[in-house]
């Protein structure tokens, strides 16, 4: 498994200069990097440091404890100078069907850690879409657990997601077989589309997306004259955002708010 550098961090007292005279800040501690004395962040004092490194050992260990999923490829991102960390374990194993034969999935479990406090510690359960390599992270209300920097819970949420979240993706999967025969309107797709709060580059990069398995185009069916023979179900619609958030959003932040924004949208 190839290895990605993370950055050391450490917490110290927190200072304020004035006058060239530094005076400490009561209650609070700074979370830097001690090799380019960057900060994180700023933090309480109370605040307990998880590292990136941990947070990757314990959900292998977990994954270790005896469940059946056989092997996994790990692929760790990045961004803020390390700050933010997201590493998404594929178990490359397990095949399980969508639709029809050949359409597979494989489950994942995606972990985010952050020195910056832009995250919480998260665990998503999710699959990943043979076809089109597509991360398709299922319904959050139930395979999503986001808890503080508090070691023994997020234990607890890694094995909760493991056990029970992966075991619930084959009823994911028959809700999305639903989708496979419900049409949906335009103001609907507009609808959701108008929440995400794309920006004029993103919009344009997601009504072009073609999917791969039918070829349809979004910009297609929200142009459509009445002779025009084009029908977008929920399941196309799903394929097509998911296809555009996991491909053509390249920064990881952005891809997570608009993840949360498409899920909350979609399963209304």
């Amino acid at each position: 498994m190839r290895q990605i550098p993370l950055p050391e961090v450490t917490t110290v007292p927190a200072y304020f200069e004035a006058e060239g005279v530094k005076h400490l800040i009561p209650g609070q501690k700074a979370i830097i990097n001690p090799m380019t004395n960057h900060v994180f962040a700023m933090a309480s004092d109370k605040y307990k440091l998880i590292k990136h490194e941990d947070v990757l050992e314990n959900v292998e260990n977990v994954i270790a404890e005896g469940h059946n999923y056989g092997d996994y490829t790990r692929k760790i991102s990045l961004d803020r100078e390390g700050a933010q960390m997201k590493a998404t374990y594929i178990f490359e194993d397990m095949d399980i069907p969508i639709m029809k034969v050949g359409d597979l999935c494989k489950p994942t479990i995606e972990v985010y850690n952050s020195y910056n406090l832009t995250w919480r510690q998260i665990v998503n359960a999710g699959v990943h879409k043979c076809i089109c390599a597509n991360q398709m992270t299922v319904r959050e209300d139930f395979l999503t657990f986001k808890k503080k920097h508090m070691p023994d819970l997020y234990l607890e949420d890694i094995r909760c997601a493991l056990e029970g979240g992966l075991e619930k993706i084959q009823t994911q999967i028959e809700q999305w077989k639903q989708w496979e025969k419900l049409e949906l309107e335009q103001s609907r797709v507009e609808k959701i589309i108008d929440n995400m709060k794309l920006n004029g580059k993103e919009k344009e990069g997601l009504i072009t997306t073609k999917e791969v398995e039918t070829g349809l185009i979004l910009q297609d069916w929200l142009t459509f004259t009445e002779t025009t023979n084009i029908v977008i179900t929920k399941w196309i619609f799903f394929n097509i955002m998911t296809q555009f958030l996991t491909h053509a959003i390249k920064k990881e932040i952005r891809r997570t708010q608009l993840e949360a924004l498409f899920r909350k949208n979609i399963y209304r």
